[in-house]
């Protein structure tokens, strides 16, 4: 009975010795000194206030992100340390640095710091975990002894940022990828429908007396051919929208918050394919409306040429509106975050232009104006354009 007592007595010393083993660990790093602990440091951004506030336990255990700001003046010529799981980004002053791939020790040079980020005197550190384990329970700035750097050279774990930092490589090669299909969509659609293919990117508006339309192409608005328009336009306008989402940090964000995604191909394929399913089914809820009302108010053949140029103006809008992200996203991706600020300003602009052009088309193919043709425009332009500012601007 003792000997069985002495194994379990043994064992269990074990097991915490083992754990005491792993906590120290992860409390501390070999040969580095602490100067300052950062632990109480940490904020989160609070949706109620619209700002970033001090971390609460209570408050804040679910949230995916954490932040500190690093006065990289007052502590130069030290080193920030900080014990990480994997699969945790790290953002600094809205730039991606660094993507933990193995449970560690993470350290940087403040210094390398200061140096890739045009010596700013404050950096602003924003850690994203899909796991939910933030914060980091040991962040410390301090230095390590001579001896240890010396001899133990090969074994430290630092990271230096490069001067020019980059977004997630995973995003660039998925733009990459979909704008080459798009583009080699839209060469086959030029080669094999060019009559349809003018039709739709045409600068001439159907008001214009030079402009030639096909009455088939407009009076079947799904048919086989438009249906293959109309699909590309939603691949389009999905790639545009994926390009303009952002996170509270201002980071790019194309998770989309129903997919979980990660930055990897197959889960950007996922949130595309979401948003394509979206897109189309609000381009085929625009007709049923156009349809309804126009029963409904004895405008009947009107929703026709109203749809189709209000597509038309939509495609030309959206074809040119998105080559610039893209290629700003893959040769200047520095100026990416700035100009995600005015893409719903660009968006909006257009929509009142359409709202407007499209008005008056419609008002020019109705021969007898009446109150009806203003109720019409109101219920299928004027209070979807109102609802789209209202969940762009104040959701």
């Amino acid at each position: 009975m003792k000997y069985y007592t002495l194994q379990v007595v043994w064992i269990l010393g074990l097991l915490l010795g083992l754990c005491a083993n792993t906590y120290a660990k992860q409390n501390s790093q070999d040969g580095f000194l602490k100067i300052y602990d950062l632990e109480d440091e940490w904020q989160v951004y609070d949706t109620k206030y619209n700002s970033y506030v001090p971390y609460i336990e209570d408050r804040h255990v679910d949230s995916k992100t954490a932040s500190f700001w690093l006065d990289a003046q007052k502590y130069k010529g030290y080193s920030l340390t900080f014990y990480s799981p994997k699969d945790v980004f790290i953002f600094i002053n809205k730039k991606l640095c660094k993507e933990v791939t193995q449970e560690g020790w993470v350290t940087f040079s403040i210094d390398s710091l200061r140096q890739a980020f045009d010596q700013k005197k404050k950096l602003f550190f924003t850690f994203y975990d899909r796991g939910y384990r933030l914060p980091l329970k040991s962040v410390h700035i301090g230095y390590f002894k001579e001896d240890f750097i010396t001899t133990k050279k090969t074994k430290k774990q630092e990271s230096k940022i490069q001067e020019k930092s980059r977004y997630l490589s995973g995003v660039k090669d998925f733009m990459i990828i979909i704008g080459g299909v798009l583009l080699g969509i839209f060469t086959l659609l030029w080669n094999f429908h060019p009559k349809t293919f003018l039709s739709y990117y045409s600068f001439r508006s159907s008001v214009s007396s030079l402009s030639r339309k096909d009455i088939s192409l407009i009076s079947k608005p799904f048919n086989a051919i438009n249906l293959l328009f109309l699909a590309l336009h939603a691949l389009v306008i999905s790639l545009f929208f994926m390009l303009a989402q952002k996170d509270v940090t201002g980071i790019l964000n194309v998770s989309f918050k129903l997919v979980n995604a990660n930055y990897d191909f197959v889960s950007l394929l996922a949130n595309y394919t979401l948003f394509f399913a979206i897109v189309f089914g609000l381009i085929f809820l625009k007709y049923i409306l156009l349809k309804v009302f126009g029963i409904l108010l004895s405008l009947e053949k009107i929703e026709y040429t109203h749809f189709y140029e209000y597509m038309r103006l939509s495609k030309l809008f959206y074809t040119i509106a998105v080559i610039f992200p893209v290629f700003m996203l893959i040769s200047a991706e520095e100026y990416i975050t700035e100009l995600n600020k005015y893409f719903i300003y660009f968006v909006i602009g257009f929509h009142f232009v359409q709202t407007m052009l499209v008005s008056f088309y419609v008002n020019k193919r109705v021969q007898f104006k009446n109150l009806y043709l203003f109720y019409y425009l109101c219920s299928t332009e004027l209070t979807p354009l109102l609802i789209g500012i209202k969940l762009l601007l104040f959701n």
